[in-house]
């Protein structure tokens, strides 16, 4: 490669294209990888607010060519002006937390940082949105997105529409493969009981917390995974940890090392302060 030029690029400068586009000067010219840089520079455009960027390759993909030259069609730099939540209900997921859920935001002081346009990252957006409402037993969620222009296209009314759906119910909640701790034992020291909506925060609290029990007895590679099954009954579903409590695991020797020439602590005084021993 002898030359790499840039034609028509406005918003965005060469070294930066340069630099996302991964080709040098000097470079051996491949077809291929023109073709990746071109791929690369139209996908940069659009995370920098410009979703209608095109990139073609005029010069570089041909044998006889000696260099690279990338004509680049911009379009107008589009900006997030309002993010709006339709159908949400405020006593479950107010807007505000649901604007914590997600990357596309208005920029501050709207020119000078951030909320430029990015299609991708919206439709990220709805992926994270869609998840939060699992996480809250709210497995039938769906999530779409309406990108509304003003009159100059350039700043976006972004709303996303939300169909909660029905809130799963935790019916019942059993142990399998427990031997050390008896079954209702375990059930009454759990955060999501039976009756309750389920929430993914709780489950995972508490296959954390067996997890700690059965290492607080020697069990340190218990392996505890939960399973929620769906039942026939709409919105309803039974909550099944399944335990492999493994072996059990007793202390060797405990090894002090005190660092320093001339300690003054002795081996015993740390030994004699340890809630663990041989």
């Amino acid at each position: 490669i002898r030359y790499i030029k840039y034609v028509g690029n406005r918003g965005l400068g060469d070294k930066k294209l340069g630099k996302e586009c991964g080709l040098k000067v000097g470079d051996t010219l491949n077809a291929y990888a023109v073709e990746e840089g071109r791929r690369k520079i139209e996908e940069y455009y659009h995370a920098k607010g410009f979703p209608r960027t095109t990139v073609s390759i005029f010069e570089g993909d041909q044998a006889e060519d000696r260099g690279v030259v990338y004509v680049i069609s911009e379009g107008k730099l589009e900006r997030i002006g309002a993010v709006r939540f339709i159908g949400n209900d405020p006593n479950l997921a107010t807007d505000a937390r649901l604007k914590t859920q997600i990357k596309s935001k208005p920029g501050f002081l709207w020119y000078l940082f951030g909320g430029r346009v990015d299609r991708r990252q919206i439709d990220e957006d709805v992926e994270r949105l869609t998840a939060y409402y699992r996480s809250l037993g709210y497995f039938k969620a769906r999530i779409s997105r309406e990108l509304n222009y003003d009159k100059s296209g350039e700043w976006l009314t972004l709303a996303f529409v939300i169909d909660e759906g029905p809130q799963y119910q935790v019916e019942s909640v059993t142990i399998n493969g427990n031997r050390l701790f008896a079954e209702d034992e375990i059930i009454a020291s759990l955060k999501l009981k039976a009756g309750e909506p389920f929430d993914l925060r709780k489950m995972n609290r508490d296959v954390n917390q067996l997890r700690d029990l059965y290492g607080t007895h020697g069990h340190i590679f218990a392996d505890i995974q939960a399973d929620p099954r769906f039942r026939e009954e709409p919105g309803k579903l039974d909550l099944v940890y399944n335990v492999e409590e493994g072996g059990t695991f007793r202390v060797g020797e405990i090894n002090v090392h005190i660092e320093g020439d001339h300690p003054h602590t002795k081996q015993s005084v740390v030994l004699n302060r340890l809630s663990l021993s041989p």
